[in-house]
């Protein structure tokens, strides 16, 4: 849904309780340690407050999961790849572009130009590689504690139940325009190899984000507004030889400009924006709802997953109705459907425990 300023006055009462300075607004991602992050301190600062966050120490898999594991279990395997298109109005601007066996597409899209470009995003490991999880009990991938209670895995017959954890991989230039996760869901990031840089808004800051009407599109690219201003800076240097230069680092895609958003789109200077570089054994939680836009800067693969639970559940609830999706809904309502947030610690599961953990269902009175 596109929220539109009507007025002068509509804009002054928008913004008037916040500060519309676009160098405040841009905060650094938090960056924690699991040793440092009780799951309860993930749902009470990270998960209810919307804010995200990158875990740092976590181990998900047994075995190395390089791309050579990855050709070896799951190479013959076909993927449809998808290529950025600037002008689409697709969701994360990303377009189906060529369909090739999982080894073809690794062992060619750093050296190949027109490949290069592609991106495999998002392709579902339980549903079109299974055998990567090992063999029973499945103790080959490990879900953190932060998510294992996923409210997917209590309802039978839930399209999304067996969609995650799924696969990315991109070469160095790929990116994903501004998108929102589909659903009302949580979702979640953990790098096997290579460096991202990630742009993430607060959910009720969509209204200054220029969002196109009638799609889930934005006319507003925090990376193309970036590589502006560098290209800005560079000419202001380059003209004048006495101005002091902008050090390599701070030009790099790695640093955040403080420079104001381009005057074609000036509410964005009051939105707030989260930023950071997601490293090589990195995990990053995106609250459900955060429009966000994610650019590789290094070849990369990576696995992902959305879910739902307390924190999210009445949200995606909201979704399910807009989306026409009635049967989800009318599942995730009944009276026998256990609805709570836990208060124990809960402990890491193998895929096989998360698969097959009990269903708690709410006794009738």
């Amino acid at each position: 849904m596109r929220h539109v300023v009507s007025s002068s006055s509509s804009s002054s009462s928008l913004t008037s309780s916040r500060s519309c300075s676009s160098s405040s607004n841009k905060k650094a991602i938090d960056r924690v340690s699991l040793d440092q992050l009780s799951y309860s301190d993930f749902i009470s600062k990270y998960a209810k407050p919307r804010k995200p966050v990158i875990i740092q120490g976590l181990k998900l898999t047994k075995e190395e999961w390089s791309l050579d594991f990855i050709k070896r279990k799951c190479g013959s395997k076909e993927v449809n790849l998808h290529k950025r298109e600037t002008d689409s109005v697709e969701w994360g601007s990303l377009h189906a572009v060529e369909t090739m066996t999982v080894k073809e597409f690794i062992d060619t899209h750093t050296t190949n130009q027109t490949r290069r470009s592609y991106y495999l995003h998002d392709w579902s490991l339980p549903i079109k590689c299974p055998g990567i999880f090992g063999s029973p009990p499945y103790d080959e991938f490990v879900m953190p504690k932060y998510f294992v209670n996923d409210y997917f895995q209590k309802l039978p017959f839930e399209s999304y139940q067996h969609s995650w954890p799924s696969l990315f991989v991109g070469a160095s230039g790929t990116q994903s325009d501004m998108h929102i996760d589909s659903g009302g869901t949580h979702f979640w990031m953990f790098l096997l190899s290579g460096r991202k840089d990630w742009r993430i808004f607060p959910r009720s800051d969509r209204m200054f984000l220029y969002e196109t009407p009638g799609v889930e599109h934005w006319e507003y690219n925090p990376f193309q507004q970036q590589q502006e201003e560098e290209d800005v800076c560079s000419s202001s240097s380059s003209s004048s030889p006495s101005s002091e230069s902008p050090s390599p680092s701070s030009s790099s895609s790695s640093s955040y400009s403080s420079s104001s958003p381009s005057s074609s789109f000036p509410l964005v200077e009051c939105a707030r924006v989260y930023h950071g570089i997601q490293e090589p054994g990195d995990l990053i939680f995106i609250p459900a709802g955060s429009p966000h836009a994610v650019s590789n800067i290094e070849d990369i693969h990576a696995l992902s997953m959305n879910y739902v639970d307390a924190t999210n559940f009445y949200y995606h609830l909201q979704r399910r109705l807009v989306d026409g999706e009635f049967r989800a809904f009318e599942l995730f309502t009944k009276p026998s459907f256990h609805h709570e947030l836990s208060t124990d610690e809960p402990l890491p599961k193998t895929f096989g425990e998360f698969k097959s953990q009990k269903r708690k269902t709410r006794s009738r009175s």
